[in-house]
């Protein structure tokens, strides 16, 4: 999966950026994207690491390449944007899938530079994947591996738990529907856990109702894909999500 960055001087430049355009962003080097390509939008501003990053599509339109986002990951950008604090931490954490307090963190600590986000490496990064049917687990667990990353995987919420609480993740993939405790369960669980509370968590699911959607991010996931999953969107979101958490720790200097 490719890198492309967008970056811009102020957060206003940014939302006027994206106000011109709807869903899709224009690509340089036209000739060298092919139709469907998945690729990490990496959007930086200014000189203190603000950063987030978000999967699109590219599209060739008229021969023109664009990459196009969903429109929760087009909405989580425009809040990311429009984030004008003063505070370049309140800025990152609008948009990054990490929810520590910034209340303790002096100034100086604050403003510190802390690098690119293009710079954050997913070496090491490992990934629970959670799914009770064994063929399914399999292959989810294989796109995951695919994108470079290390993957286990479970197949219960209780075992999940488990290898959470014994081992490091920096991402969980998770059945919406799974025996005994529920997926919601085990998202409320990770978010109401002291070390575990700013861990990623993505659902994938045959469900397609808005309410159940809903219901998810109401108790904190982070994102949600329908059965049967696209093995290379599946990839590349969780190294979005990787990289964001990581960047996101550099930030609160809890990081590497």
């Amino acid at each position: 999966m490719r890198d492309v960055v967008f970056r811009h001087g102020e957060l206003s430049a940014l939302a006027e950026f994206l106000r011109q355009h709807d869903q899709a962003l224009p690509l340089e080097g036209t000739g060298t994207w092919s139709e469907g390509e998945w690729l990490l939008a990496i959007f930086e501003v200014g000189q203190r690491g603000r950063a987030t990053a978000a999967v699109g599509n590219v599209t060739l339109q008229g021969m023109k390449p664009f990459v196009v986002f969903d429109r929760r990951d087009w909405e989580r950008i425009h809040d990311f944007a429009s984030t004008h604090a003063e505070d370049s931490m309140n800025a990152i954490l609008a948009a990054a899938p990490a929810r520590p307090t910034v209340d303790s963190i002096s100034p100086e600590r604050r403003n510190a530079p802390r690098g690119s986000l293009l710079e954050v490496s997913v070496q090491d990064a490992r990934i629970l994947v959670v799914d009770p049917e064994p063929q399914t687990l399999l292959t989810l667990q294989a796109s995951v591996r695919a994108s470079g990353i290390e993957v286990s995987g479970v197949a219960s919420a209780e075992d999940a738990l488990e290898a959470l609480l014994a081992e490091r993740f920096e991402v969980v993939v998770a059945e919406f529907e799974l025996p005994g405790m529920s997926g919601i369960e085990l998202c409320r669980r990770l978010r109401d856990h002291e070390q575990l509370d700013a861990l990623p968590i993505v659902f994938v699911t045959a469900l397609d109702d808005w309410r159940v959607r809903t219901e998810a991010f109401g108790v904190g996931a982070d994102d949600w894909l329908q059965k049967p999953v696209n093995g290379d969107e599946l990839g590349a979101r969780c190294v979005a999500l990787v990289r964001r958490f990581r960047h996101a720790q550099r930030q609160l200097g809890t990081g590497p």
